[in-house]
């Protein structure tokens, strides 16, 4: 059979906050095999995907941790939602062929050096692969800015406020990198925020871009409100007086 008549054999790349609900879905999914899962944490290879993904039966397919052996299943494509993407996996994935979705900082690729893009470049051309990027922040809530703004005779500013309850995002190194549990006055911890949040400026770009304008600069804003109690969320504490709100103002400049 070809692709266009059978299903599509799919491997998931991590398991965590993102990835559990995408291997959830791809599960789910008639048009979609899943042949292999890659796991980051040694504690999830050998898992079957059923339990990483909350699905009520097994599936017969378990983690891995060996990057050749989930190539060596041939897979159409891999679904790729690490927090950060890794250069040296996506080029071992292109070159033999694999197409990527990937939710990692790839809908523009404009957060990544030249190099970078060049390895990937060459890697689509050696495997006559792709690599497509999606995502909700960035992704949907730019398309959403740019249709309702459709709608208006005159737009002096587009805003898109997002509020998350970081409570059920349960990653502790994700949310101590954003501040969460940490002394407000922590030095670089600013900048440790602006670099977790780096790639929601690809909604900017994007939302500039479909509408003509040039952004002279990008600036990031943040500010801190701390705990009045103790906190458990469970995967992690809050103390009381350490950060337990995160707010970025909008910053851009034309």
């Amino acid at each position: 059979m070809t692709t266009s008549t059978r299903p599509l054999r799919v491997i998931q790349w991590t398991t965590g906050n993102i990835g559990r609900r995408s291997l959830h879905a791809i599960i789910g999914r008639d048009d979609m095999e899943l042949v292999g899962v890659y796991a980051h944490g040694a504690a999830k290879v050998g898992v079957d995907a059923a339990d990483l993904a909350g699905w009520p039966e097994p599936t017969g397919v378990t983690a891995t941790d060996d990057i050749d052996a989930l190539i060596a299943l041939r897979p159409d494509a891999c679904c790729y939602n690490p927090l950060w993407p890794d250069i040296d996996e996506l080029t071992r994935l292109l070159e033999a062929g694999v197409n990527v979705c990937s939710s990692a900082a790839w809908i523009t690729g404009g957060k990544q050096s030249p190099e970078d893009l060049d390895r990937i470049r060459k890697a689509c051309a050696k495997g006559n692969s792709t690599i497509f990027g999606s995502g909700a922040h960035p992704g949907v809530t730019n398309t959403v800015g740019m249709v309702l703004s459709g709608a208006c005779e005159r737009v002096d500013e587009i805003r898109i406020t997002e509020s998350v309850d970081c409570s059920t995002y349960e990653s502790a190194g994700t949310q101590t990198a954003m501040g969460f549990s940490q002394d407000p006055g922590t030095p670089g911890l600013a900048e440790s925020v602006r670099r977790e949040s780096e790639v929601f400026a690809e909604s900017a770009a994007m939302m500039a871009d479909a509408i003509g304008a040039h952004l002279d600069r990008m600036t990031f804003d943040v500010e801190f409100t701390t705990a009045t109690a103790d906190t458990d969320l469970g995967f992690m504490r809050i103390p009381a007086g350490t950060v337990a709100g995160v707010y970025g103002p909008p910053g851009l400049g034309r």
